[in-house]
C-alpha cells in the first residue's frame, strides 16, 4: 500500500513539474480575444515547436519552428494577400539549406541555397514579370555573376561578362560592369530623377581609381581615389554650394597626413594631422565662423598628449596645461580675459591632485585647498575680494567634515557648526550681519532637531521651537519684547496639534485654540 501511495505521489509531482515547464501561449490583436496574433508553446520560458502568427484580418502571416528559443527548422512567411513571401530553413538561428522568396503577385523573386549562414552554389533572381534577372554562383563570401538580363528579357551579361542594371521599382539606380563574373570596369548610379549620383571603376571586384559622388544638383559632393578597394591619395568633400567641407589624404585606406575641415560659411573649424586613422601631432580648433583659435595642442595615437592651450573668443589665453595619454597631467592654469590668473593647480591621471588656488579678477585670493584623486581633501579656506575670510573648514573624501565657520564680507561671523560626511550635524549658530546670534540649535543630516532658539537683532529671545527630523514637533513658545510669554503652541510632525494659548503680557490667557493634526477643533 505504501509503495502505491509513493508511486502515485511521484507521478503527481512529475505531472505538476511538467505542467509548470510547458506553457501554451496565445496572443490576440483585440481586447475581446477573438482575433489571434500569435500562438505557440514555451518550454522553460523559451519558444519550442511550431509557432504561428496572423495578420489582424485573420490571415496567416508566419509559421516558424523553434528549439530552445531559436529558429530551428522551416520558416514560412506570407503577404497579407495570402501569397507566399519567403520560405527557408534554419539551424539554431542560422539560415541553412534551400531558400525561396516571392513577389506579392506570386512570381518567384529569388531562390538558392544557404550553407550555415552563407549563400552557396547557384542563386537565381527574377523580375516581377517572371523574366530571369540574373544568376550568381556563391562560394562562402565570394560571388560570380554568370548571366543577367534587362526587364524585357534581353541579355545584358553572358558567361560572366557584360553589365547588370540595379532597379528600384521600374527605375535603374545603378549600372555595374563585369568580366569573368567579377566587377570590372565602370560603375554608375543614379538618383530617382535620373541624375548621376556616383561614378567610378572596379578592378577584379574592388574599387579602383577615381570615384566621384554628386549632389542631385550635379554639384560634386565627394572626390576620392581607391587602390585595391581601399582609399588611397587625396580626398575632397564639398558643400552643395561648391565650397570645401573636408580635404585630406589616405594611405592604404587610413587617414594620413594633414586634414582640414570647413563650416558651411567657408571658415576652417578644425585642422591637423592623422597617422593611420589616429589624430597625431598638432591640431588646431577654431571658434565657429571665426579665425580665432579655440584650442591647440598635440595628439599621439588619437589621444591628447603634450601641451594644450585654450583661448577666449576675443583672443586672450583662457587655459593652458599638459595632457598625457588623453588625461590632464601636471600644472594647469586658467586666466580671466584680463590676463589675471583665475585658477591654478595640478592633475594626476586626469584628476585634480595637491594644492589648488583660485583668485578674483582683482588678483585677490578667493579659495585655497587640496585635492586627492579629484576630491577636495583637508583644510580649505575662502576669502572675499576685500581679503576678509569667507569660510574655513575641513573636507574628507570630498565631503565637509568637522567644524566649519562662515563669515560676512564685513568680517563678522555668519554661521558656524559641525559637519558629518557632508551633512550639517550637531550644534549650529547663525548670526545677524551686524553681530549677535540670530538662531541656534542642532542639526542631524542637515535637518533641524531638538530645541531651537530664535533671537531679535538686539539679543532678545523671540521664540523657542522644537523640531523632529526637520519638522516642528512639540512645544513652541513665543515671547513679547519684554520677555514675557506671548504664546504657547504645540506641533506634531509639522502640523498644529493640541492646545494653543495666546497670553497677555501679564500672563493671563487671552485666547485658547485646539488643533488635531493641523485642523482647528475648538476655540
Amino acid at each position: 500500500m505504501n509503495k502505491l501511495i509513493l508511486l502515485f505521489f511521484s507521478v503527481f509531482l512529475a505531472q505538476t513539474s511538467n505542467a509548470q515547464s510547458v506553457f501554451k501561449f496565445t496572443d490576440f490583436h483585440d481586447k475581446d480575444s477573438t482575433i489571434k496574433r500569435s500562438e505557440g508553446t514555451y518550454y522553460y520560458g523559451l519558444e519550442e515547436g511550431l509557432w504561428k502568427f496572423w495578420y489582424q484580418d485573420g490571415k496567416i502571416r508566419e509559421e516558424a519552428n523553434y528549439t530552445e528559443g531559436k529558429l530551428n527548422g522551416s520558416v514560412k512567411i506570407w503577404y497579407n494577400n495570402g501569397e507566399p513571401q519567403n520560405e527557408g530553413f534554419f539551424r539554431f538561428n542560422i539560415q541553412d539549406s534551400s531558400y525561396t522568396s516571392w513577389f506579392k503577385n506570386g512570381q518567384i523573386k529569388s531562390k538558392g541555397q544557404f550553407d550555415y549562414g552563407f549563400k552557396d552554389s547557384l542563386w537565381s533572381y527574377y523580375f516581377p514579370n517572371g523574366n530571369l534577372y540574373k544568376q550568381e554562383f556563391w562560394d562562402k563570401r565570394d560571388v560570380k555573376v554568370l548571366v543577367a538580363n534587362a526587364r524585357d528579357g534581353s541579355p545584358t551579361l553572358a558567361s560572366g561578362s557584360g553589365y547588370v542594371n540595379k532597379y528600384i521599382g521600374d527605375k535603374i539606380v545603378s549600372v555595374l560592369n563585369y568580366s569573368n563574373g567579377i566587377l570590372n570596369g565602370e560603375f554608375v548610379s543614379y538618383y530617382d530623377s535620373g541624375v548621376k549620383k556616383e561614378s567610378g571603376n572596379y578592378k577584379n571586384g574592388e574599387k579602383s581609381g577615381d570615384w566621384i559622388v554628386f549632389y542631385e544638383s550635379t554639384q560634386v559632393k565627394r572626390r576620392e581615389s581607391f587602390a585595391q578597394g581601399a582609399r588611397e591619395g587625396n580626398m575632397e568633400a564639398f558643400f552643395e554650394d561648391g565650397n570645401k567641407r573636408v580635404a585630406g589624404a589616405y594611405v592604404e585606406g587610413k587617414k594620413n597626413g594633414f586634414w582640414k575641415f570647413w563650416s558651411e560659411n567657408n571658415k576652417v573649424y578644425m585642422q591637423g594631422f592623422f597617422l593611420k586613422n589616429y589624430q597625431d601631432s598638432i591640431w588646431t580648433y577654431f571658434y565657429e565662423n571665426s579665425e580665432q583659435k579655440e584650442s591647440e595642442g598635440f595628439f599621439k595615437e588619437g589621444k591628447k598628449n603634450g601641451e594644450w592651450s585654450f583661448w577666449y573668443k576675443t583672443g586672450e589665453i583662457w587655459r593652458k596645461g599638459v595632457y598625457f595619454n588623453g588625461q590632464k597631467s601636471g600644472l594647469w592654469t586658467t586666466w580671466f580675459e584680463s590676463g589675471q590668473k583665475l585658477q591654478e593647480g595640478s592633475y594626476l591621471d586626469g584628476k585634480e591632485q595637491g594644492l589648488w588656488t583660485s583668485w578674483y579678477e582683482s588678483g585677490a585670493k578667493k579659495d585655497e585647498g587640496n585635492f586627492e584623486a579629484g576630491l577636495m581633501e583637508g583644510h580649505w579656506k575662502g576669502w572675499y575680494e576685500n581679503g576678509k575670510m569667507n569660510y574655513e573648514g575641513n573636507i574628507e573624501n570630498g565631503l565637509k567634515q568637522g567644524d566649519w565657520a562662515f563669515w560676512f564680507s564685513s568680517g563678522r561671523e555668519r554661521e558656524k557648526g559641525g559637519y558629518d560626511k557632508g551633512f550639517k550635524d550637531g550644534h549650529w549658530q547663525y548670526f545677524y550681519p551686524k553681530g549677535g546670534v540670530r538662531q541656534e540649535g542642532a542639526h542631524k543630516y542637515n535637518r533641524q532637531v531638538g530645541e531651537w532658539k530664535y533671537y531679535l537683532d538686539y539679543g532678545q529671545l523671540q521664540r523657542v521651537m522644537n523640531y523632529k527630523k526637520g519638522k516642528l514637533d512639540g512645544k513652541t513658545e513665543i515671547y513679547y519684547p519684554g520677555g514675557s510669554t506671548m504664546a504657547i503652541n504645540y506641533y506634531k510632525a509639522g502640523k498644529q496639534h493640541g492646545t494653543w494659548k495666546i497670553l497677555k503680557e501679564d500672563g493671563s490667557v487671552l485666547k485658547t485654540i485646539k488643533y488635531d493634526n493641523g485642523k482647528k477643533i475648538r476655540n
